[in-house]
């Protein structure tokens, strides 16, 4: 069954429905949901259209189409390396590194509105910024985006520049514990681990839920941590960072309670 078909059967029976790439950036209640998840891992085959634009599907992870380009010697996508999840997350939160954006290469995106109808949307209609899209504020199913990058001088330079970016992130960011990646979005002109820092959670926890000592901007489940656990934390650091800065710090999980 086409997944165009299969939403049109989830609302005819009156399901509602949640996409989800690889689960990042998600905080998920412990309870049990009615609701219907649907994966879209099995949409994740590259497509060229010509010597510098191509279809990268929403199901494919971030990591693997940024190496699979650069391993042609393409650049410009290299920073996708170290973004966990896949294309359709990173498109729909604008997902970006080490001051680049999945939005800097994209040309258009297709999307499946809530009519079900198949959308080629233009970059500008869809109204990126830090961590947002239009799509935050709409009911639809992305399904992937064309973008477009350059030929690199050197063949061998965009692998290069994804090995010096994992290393970097490794060296900064607890990513070989469990977490949802960053928690806060930054404020502007400020970054969230730092305001962390400042209000005294860094090391912190709730049970099993830990402010990493590492990057105070990650919460890690250091065990048994449950929903709970993890919201109670996040929201306390949320509460405090108002209380004491006047500063209203927003979520950069996509929090189902």
């Amino acid at each position: 069954m086409s997944l165009r078909l299969f939403i049109k059967k989830l609302k005819e029976e009156n399901f509602a429905y949640y996409v989800i790439g690889k689960g990042t950036n998600l905080l998920i209640n412990d309870r049990y949901f009615k609701e219907v998840f649907i994966s879209l891992k099995e949409i994740n085959k590259i497509c060229k259209i010509n010597e510098k634009m191509f279809f990268i599907p929403a199901g494919i992870n971030s990591s693997k189409a940024s190496f699979m380009l650069s391993e042609k010697g393409y650049t410009n996508a290299e920073f996708l390396s170290v973004i966990p999840g896949t294309i359709g997350g990173a498109i729909y939160m604008n997902a970006g590194a080490y001051n680049s954006s999945i939005s800097d290469i994209i040309k258009n995106v297709l999307y499946l509105d809530p009519l079900d109808d198949l959308i080629l949307l233009k970059k500008e209609d869809c109204k990126f910024g830090y961590r947002t899209s239009v799509f935050s504020k709409k009911h639809g199913i992305i399904l992937g985006a064309i973008i477009e990058v350059e030929n690199a001088r050197f063949k061998s330079a965009p692998l290069e520049k994804i090995r010096t970016l994992v290393e970097k992130k490794k060296e900064s960011q607890p990513i070989s514990t469990k977490c949802a990646g960053s928690t806060f979005k930054n404020p502007k002109d400020m970054s969230s681990w730092e305001i962390v820092e400042r209000l005294g959670f860094k090391g912190m926890n709730i049970k099993d839920a830990y402010v990493s000592n590492k990057h105070a901007n990650f919460i890690i489940n250091n065990g048994n941590a449950t929903f709970d656990d993890i919201y109670t934390l996040i929201k306390n650091i949320k509460a405090k960072a108002k209380e004491k800065l006047n500063i209203d710090l927003e979520y950069e999980w996509k929090i189902l309670e």
